[in-house]
């Protein structure tokens, strides 16, 4: 009993979870590759998609066995062809031959199949339930085990009696091992098998019940046949994996993957050839307990991210309740076979790795990237309780770099003072308006500079706004073709820096900081694939080269303690200072302002000085 509410409880809770996936949109070809991609990411939709097509194909190779040995029970000895081993292998290359056949015929083929299956597994399954009722009609049948309802067996059957067989010791947990499978279905078919002898006493027309377990073998072997390819194909189309595109091509109106139907026959022709499918069918049975488990999984972190697409229909699901069967699932995968396990771990792990190595060109709004967000908005609001120290000291630094390739100096100069442990906001002024499209590409192309250089910073960009006037001033490279009012506004802005109590520093570079190769032809033609013609909105005339700093995290504190001791001298006499320059006040270096030095003449600057 304990092990029928256990597989119960594992299998009710997943239909819950995926109850409430599905009707939180449509789902479209993929099944459960789809639901876990879409939900969880690439990385574990990838990986959970291959295994679980390489497990529905071989789950197609053991209900087609499972047929094979139900149909060689009815065959004389004398009437086999090589042996009895062989013999089945025969009739489940047959039947698999024409499994195969109808499945690239069409669906409506298939579906028409199915429908007569299940007829005849109904019919088979009344046939069992009547039998039943009625009773064994001879005491022979008594014999051979068939009392009917009885309420001694039934007390006799509610305890355990594990028993020492073929030299093994069972217990609950090796015996839970073997009759878990037959809940997820994986392996009814080759189970049923050895017992329809058993069987056809209690039924009222025993025939009938050889045609339900035929029925349910061959209905089984189609479902898997068509679920692979279908879920393998949605996979290849989604290019997450190099060298399968060939298997993401469809034919027909319906899409039908052919080349996935030919991949499937192959694998299930193999395994039944090689028989022995005891071996592996604990690495097929954690396969898919690791696809219930993360479809448990994707309803409870849905749930706990809450992004704005997260509303299923379906309301009788529990965030919990979803966690602890994902929790149960890995843990029956473990009691089923614990070196299984692992290996199974260790192959979605491998191919975790590889797709988030490839990082592929797909944005499915994935709820890791929901709890991503919401992990950095819990950050920040946690910030706002962290009281400021010295030891803390992060130079937080806003730099109007342009375009960060053009003037790479003062960018790598300012990621020499974060190192990747600070905020490093590389700001972008242009003079015109830039359309949507046309800042996608230049982001884009920012953030790809980034990556080549292995700077850790953000770009962002700011267009046909209140700083024209000063940004014309601030792009000045030389004071001898600068208008006064020019001048007037590139100072003003560093006194609005110190107004501030921000920290300033010049940055003076021989031959100047912009770099025009930057604007290359691989930049042009990435702005052309947008059909961005007029090109002077990225020019260095719309960029600046001055950097501001972040809001102020140590006030009043100086990294140097020269300055230190002097800002502790200059509070003693801060009445005396009143009328000076706020930058003689409070100077916080972790606010930089990062300013580009002129290229003027020594004579000349001792002359405007």
């Amino acid at each position: 009993m304990l092990l029928i509410l256990t597989t119960s409880v594992v299998t009710t809770i997943t239909a819950l979870s995926m109850s409430a996936i599905s009707t939180n949109g449509v789902i479209k070809g993929g099944g459960t590759y789809y639901m876990i991609s879409r939900s969880l990411g690439p990385e574990f939709g990838g990986s959970i998609g291959l295994i679980f097509s390489m497990a529905n194909a071989v789950a197609c190779a053991m209900y087609v066995v499972g047929f094979g040995e139900s149909l060689i029970t009815l065959i004389p000895e004398t009437a086999y062809m090589v042996d009895k081993g062989w013999d089945q292998a025969i009739y489940g290359c047959i039947t698999i031959v024409l499994l195969t056949g109808i499945v690239i015929v069409g669906m409506e083929w298939e579906a028409k199949a199915q429908i007569v299956l299940l007829v005849i597994l109904l019919a088979a399954i009344a046939d069992f339930c009547i039998g039943s009722i009625v009773g064994p009609k001879s005491d022979i049948e008594m014999a051979q085990g068939f009392v009917g309802y009885n309420w001694t067996v039934l007390q006799q059957n509610l305890g355990p009696d594990y028993r020492r067989f073929e030299e093994v010791d069972y217990n609950f947990f090796s015996v839970f091992a073997i009759f878990f499978p037959a809940a997820t279905g994986i392996l009814a078919g080759a189970n049923i098998s050895g017992d329809l002898k058993v069987i056809r006493l209690v039924s009222g027309f025993g025939p009938l019940i050889y045609g339900g377990c035929f029925a349910a073998t061959l209905s089984s072997a189609l479902a898997s046949l068509v679920s692979a390819p279908k879920v393998f194909q949605a996979l290849c189309q989604d290019k997450l994996y190099p060298y399968l595109e060939f298997f993401a091509k469809g034919y027909g109106p319906n899409n039908e993957p052919v080349r996935g139907y030919v991949l499937t026959f192959v694998i299930a022709v193999a395994f039944i050839l090689m028989g022995g499918l005891n071996q592996i069918a604990p690495l097929i049975s954690n396969f898919f307990l690791a696809a219930y488990a993360l479809i448990n999984f994707s309803t409870f972190h849905a749930s706990l991210a809450k992004p704005v697409g997260w509303r299923p229909t379906f309301r009788f699901y529990n965030m919990w309740l979803s966690l602890v069967g994902s929790l149960l699932c890995v843990a029956i995968m473990f009691v089923i076979s614990w070196i299984t396990a692992l290996v199974t771990f260790g192959f979605l792990l491998t191919l975790y790795l590889l797709v988030s190595y490839r990082k592929p060109d797909v944005n499915w709004g994935s709820t890791t990237q929901a709890q991503t967000y919401k992990a950095a908005l819990t950050g920040v609001y946690h910030l706002n309780t962290v009281t400021e120290h010295v030891k803390n000291y992060r130079p937080q630094i806003l730099v109007l770099t342009g375009f960060p390739g053009e003037r790479p100096i003062l960018t790598d100069f300012t990621y020499l003072l974060t190192k990747g442990h600070s905020l490093m906001l590389c700001g972008h002024i242009m003079q015109g308006q830039v359309s949507h499209r046309g800042r996608e590409a230049l982001t884009s192309r920012a953030y790809q500079w980034f990556k080549g250089r292995k700077i850790k910073a953000f770009y962002s960009i700011v267009d046909d706004v209140g700083f024209k006037d000063g940004a014309s001033a601030l792009v000045q490279e030389n004071w001898q073709t600068s208008e006064r009012n020019e001048i007037a506004d590139y100072v003003e802005v560093m006194h609005k820096a110190l107004d501030v109590h921000m920290a300033l520093a010049v940055l003076r570079v021989e031959g100047g900081q912009h770099a025009p190769e930057a604007l290359d032809h691989d930049l042009h033609a990435y702005l052309a694939d947008v059909n961005l013609k007029d090109l002077s909105a990225f020019s260095r005339s719309s960029m600046s080269d001055v950097s501001l700093g972040s809001p102020q995290l140590d006030r009043g504190v100086s990294a140097d303690p020269a300055a230190s001791k002097k800002d502790k001298t200059q509070k003693t006499d801060e009445k005396d200072k009143s009328n000076s320059s706020p930058a003689l006040h409070s100077i916080d270096t972790s606010r930089l302002v990062i300013v580009p030095s002129t290229s003027v003449h020594t004579r000349q600057q001792e002359h405007r000085t």
